[in-house]
């Protein structure tokens, strides 16, 4: 009997979330049963930081993060993605800025795809400093 071939890199990349998911789904829980036996306000735990330009600052709306919700981000004007250095091959800080225009409708808002897709460019080694790219979907 054979064993099943290891994941390729591109479905490790993708099942990350996977995990992120379930870690935050736990401590959701754990929020919640504290909250309840301590009956203090839920919202002190769930702030965000923007950066200068009003852009969400991804990292802390992963780390407060306590729901799922597709329109998380709808009313910032983008959203900004750090990468550590030797995350993607990269020596320094990488950082992405997106932008979204939530009057242009669902074309409009940033969605997972847009942080999945930075990944994998990032991961790629296809950004130049001039690089524009356009996710459509």
């Amino acid at each position: 009997m054979s064993s099943p071939d290891p994941p390729t890199e591109i479905e490790q990349l993708m099942s990350r979330g996977d995990m992120i998911k379930k870690f935050k789904e736990l401590e959701a829980l754990a929020i919640l049963e504290s909250e309840n036996d301590q009956g203090s306000d839920l919202s002190q735990s769930t702030k965000e930081a923007t950066d200068e330009r009003g852009f969400l600052i991804y990292d802390t709306f992963l780390s407060n993060q306590i729901y799922f919700d597709d329109l998380k981000h709808v009313n910032y004007p983008g959203i900004r993605y750090t990468y550590p250095p030797n995350m993607f091959r990269n020596k320094e800080e990488v950082t992405l800025h997106i932008s979204q225009d939530k009057s242009l409708g669902k074309g409009g808002i940033l969605w997972d795809a847009a942080f999945i897709l930075s990944e994998y460019v990032l991961f790629k080694n296809l950004l130049t400093p001039s690089s524009s790219i356009i996710e459509l979907g």
